[in-house]
């Protein structure tokens, strides 16, 4: 197995919310994956009759294409 190590040099004081963001990466990650999953499922299975209406449909793969284009997922396909 290998071993993969990163160092960041910042300054607790002025750069938390950047330590924050980089200690909450998985839960970020895990966060976008349940929201593309729940918008695949409502598009893929929905029976809901405002689902019917195009415009939702193409507002939600737009938002799915959003999650992807970001790139944060693209590592974990």
């Amino acid at each position: 197995m290998s071993k993969v190590r990163i160092e960041f040099e910042l300054n607790p004081y002025e750069e938390g919310a950047e330590i924050r963001r980089i200690l909450n990466r998985d839960d970020a990650y895990a966060a976008l994956w349940d929201v593309d999953q729940s918008l695949r499922a409502k598009l893929k299975y929905s029976e809901d009759e405002w689902m019917q209406n195009e415009g939702i449909q193409n507002y939600l793969e737009s938002l799915r294409e959003m999650i992807y284009e970001s790139g944060v997922m693209r590592d974990y396909e």
